[in-house]
């Protein structure tokens, strides 16, 4: 992978978006303009297509694997997001208090 700048970097993430956009806008343009039969679903389309995009979109982190898998760039260091570290919840080896009732 070659090496890239912050700048450069940003800029093509900022492409992913635009794209991610814009076929967000095509889906629902197709939506309400072919699917769509009456004014009733025009706007279930329209309200159901912006806003199912937005609840479902992408992390950072699968930018980042969409960016290095399309454009072949590695993201610079600095914006290297990490997955968090598995943390184990070990409620059995501690003890429970017993009720004295």
């Amino acid at each position: 992978m070659s090496e890239i700048t912050v700048e450069e970097y940003q800029r093509l993430t900022k492409k992913a978006w635009i794209i991610y956009g814009a076929i967000v806008a095509a889906i629902v343009a197709f939506l309400v303009l072919v699917v769509a039969s009456d004014n009733e679903e025009r706007l279930f389309f329209a309200i159901f297509g912006v806003a199912l995009p937005y609840v479902l979109r992408p992390t950072e982190k699968s930018m980042q694997k969409h960016v290095k898998k399309y454009a072949g760039v590695e993201p610079p260091e600095a914006l290297v997001i990490e997955s968090a570290p598995a943390t184990t919840n070990d409620t059995d080896s501690e003890e429970k208090p017993e009720d004295k009732s």
